[in-house]
């Protein structure tokens, strides 16, 4: 599926694999959004207000309206049961099937500008506006901060298979390491 926004009226789904077209009227502008594994529900935050709205994909009906402000790094878990968002300057863990908050925890004084989430959704790591990359369960329980050597933090992501992480930064470099199967 493909997000497409439409600026201030707004914005339209493509499922490719459907050949369907799917246009939301009056919608608020989105500034991010990201949908869930299985494409049911989609995430968007608006410029109109704090917060995130999840919508149902096939009806664009409102699923949970979520209050706490949300940045851009926004990602669902692979089982789809949590939605992380990041705002300043705390991480929140979204209950999917309650749509309560299942943990909220700090990561350092800043906001979080990339967030990742390994496979399992047993570690997530994230940076904040430097080269430190900061690592913990879901409840918050830190497992530890890491410079990597390439400057201020610019992308972060884990392998889908979980084995390996990289990080790139704003010296123009990548570090790629293994990870340990996290508990």
């Amino acid at each position: 599926m493909v997000f497409l926004s439409g600026g201030t009226r707004g914005w339209t789904l493509w499922d490719r694999r459907a050949g369907e077209v799917r246009h939301f009227r009056d919608y608020p502008p989105a500034t991010a959004a990201t949908f869930s594994p299985d494409n049911t529900r989609l995430a968007v935050r608006s410029y109109t207000g704090p917060g995130m709205t999840v919508y149902d994909t096939r009806s664009g009906a409102p699923v949970a309206a979520l209050s706490q402000g949300f940045g851009d790094p926004t990602l669902f878990s692979a089982d789809g049961s949590r939605l992380i968002g990041a705002s300043l300057p705390e991480i929140t863990v979204w209950d999917t099937t309650t749509w309560r908050a299942a943990a909220r925890f700090r990561v350092g004084a800043a906001f979080p500008r990339y967030v990742a989430l390994h496979p399992t959704g047993k570690l997530l790591a994230v940076s904040v506006d430097g080269p430190l990359v900061s690592f913990s369960d879901l409840q918050g329980r830190s497992r530890g901060r890491f410079d990597w050597g390439v400057g201020k933090v610019r992308g972060l992501s884990f392998a889908p298979d979980g084995l390996t992480a990289a990080v790139g930064g704003t010296r123009g470099l990548v570090a790629v390491w293994d990870v340990d199967a996290p508990d």
